[in-house]
């Protein structure tokens, strides 16, 4: 589900008081995108002259099916007639058509769009190597019919991400921090936050490649990884009729793992294919085991620009000491949308102890700042996933953490347009359902919370309403 995601700043207070603040920080992920490509205008055969129609097999390997996608190939963009590439059966017309071959059946985990020519994964679909054949026809004569095969290999990789011992596994937005050509050259135009997934190449904002390699520096860091099994988002972009390159990640900048291939064009790919002229493209690559630091697209035919990579989780060493590391998600209740009145989202935040010591007894406050486009609400809690509690404020910790929480002691509210300082700044007592004066909720748990492997965690949820 798209939704926001905070990063949490922690300072501690003279009086040893743990003090988190929350910033919005607006993120999107998009895993596998839908392919379009821009085509040459048809060239027409001369009428009455027979006409050649060549059907070519196509093939992708797809590593995520969290969700169904209706488009994961085209059969028609590799496809000629008279040796031109055909357009978009849209643009065609009814002269061309696809059928099924004879005795061929679609996989009941794959879907056949015979009106456009894509062809889509269901969600859930099990690993495995998937295939179907189909007919494009220029016309009923069989002489203008050709027969290729689809295949699709579904390669989900099971298990969460996963960090080295003595490294924690941290949720964070990164980018490239640097970029380097084969030649040795900086490539600074693939550094930083990459665009929108669909936007428009504006040439200025990634790196043409048109030989060599290009090598995408994730972290600046030997100490910190990238880690195995994450999702990473390449952004790149076709810049000829063709093109194509391997993907391959590195730990250390001097062994590489191929993890597939990309096409651009006309160009099949096991990562992608047919990636759009011109038109940036998010593409999911996922990290082999051990992590990665590094990424390398390596040119192997025509022209391509890259205009970047996003990670969402970093492997980081452990700090000496105490150190709490806070994330907070909003997503939507019941798939609704975030700009209708009256829908309601649900807020998690999660506090995790990441260093070395245990944080001083009774010492955690967290204060939640509400937009004042929210209302709270102040009943019971339940949501999506199975979480509910009889209070408005649904409390979790994992069994090492070992902090005591009781609602009425140690949740407060505020109305006040100043951020609290302490607990007892947190003294307005909310109404029963909704409270559109609420601006900050204050969260208060008792104990010790010790150091630990896997980190101690806390998690708090609660509703709210749109105004």
């Amino acid at each position: 589900m798209y939704g926001s995601k905070i990063a949490l700043t922690i300072t501690r207070t003279a009086k040893q008081i743990w003090v988190l603040v929350c910033q919005f920080i607006l993120i999107s992920v998009g895993l596998i995108s839908v392919i379009g490509v821009d085509m040459p205008a048809f060239a027409q055969g001369i009428p009455g002259s027979e006409t050649r129609v060549e059907a070519v097999d196509d093939a992708i390997s797809i590593s995520d099916v969290s969700q169904a996608n209706g488009a994961v190939l085209n059969v028609v963009v590799n496809d000629t007639l008279d040796g031109t590439e055909f357009p978009s059966l849209e643009i065609r017309g009814s002269k061309t058509f696809l059928t099924l071959a004879d005795n061929s059946v679609v996989p009941p985990e794959l879907v056949f769009d015979l009106d456009t020519g894509n062809v889509g994964v269901v969600q859930g679909a099990a690993n495995g190597v998937l295939s179907f054949d189909y007919r494009i026809c220029e016309s009923d004569l069989e002489s203008e019919c050709d027969t290729a095969m689809v295949s699709v290999t579904i390669d989900v990789r099971d298990g969460a991400s996963t960090c080295p011992v003595g490294k924690d596994l941290i949720s964070e937005v990164g980018f490239v921090v640097d970029a380097s050509t084969g030649g040795g050259e900086r490539a600074e135009n693939a550094i930083g936050a990459i665009e929108a997934d669909g936007a428009p190449d504006s040439r200025g904002a990634a790196e043409l490649i048109q030989s060599g390699v290009i090598d995408l520096d994730l972290v600046g860091n030997a100490s910190e990884t990238i880690p195995e099994s994450t999702k990473l988002l390449l952004s790149v972009a076709g810049a000829s009729a063709d093109g194509f390159v391997t993907v391959q990640s590195s730990i250390d900048g001097e062994t590489y793992t191929e993890l597939g291939t990309i096409g651009f064009g006309s160009a099949i790919g096991t990562l992608a294919s047919s990636i759009p002229h011109n038109t940036f493209t998010h593409i999911g690559v996922t990290i082999p085991e051990g992590g990665a630091r590094i990424i390398r697209l390596e040119h192997q035919k025509g022209s391509f620009l890259v205009d970047g990579a996003q990670t969402t989780e970093i492997c980081q060493a452990k700090i000496i000491g105490i150190q709490l590391h806070g994330e907070k998600e909003v997503a939507m209740l019941r798939n609704g949308s975030f700009n209708v009145p009256g829908n309601e989202v649900v807020y998690t935040i999660r506090i995790a102890n990441t260093g070395t010591q245990d944080v001083d007894e009774d010492t955690i406050f967290l204060v939640d700042e509400l937009p004042s486009e929210v209302s709270f609400i102040n009943a019971s809690f339940s949501d999506e996933v199975g979480k509910a509690s009889q209070d408005s404020v649904f409390f979790e910790q994992t069994a090492n953490a070992g902090l005591d929480f009781d609602f009425d002691g140690d949740i407060g509210f505020s109305t006040s347009s100043n951020r609290p300082s302490s607990f007892s700044e947190c003294s307005t007592k909310p109404n029963q359902g909704l409270n559109p004066a609420i601006r900050y909720i204050c969260f208060n748990p008792k104990g010790v919370m010790p150091a630990g492997e896997p980190n101690p965690a806390i998690t708090f949820k609660f509703r709210a309403r749109i105004k």
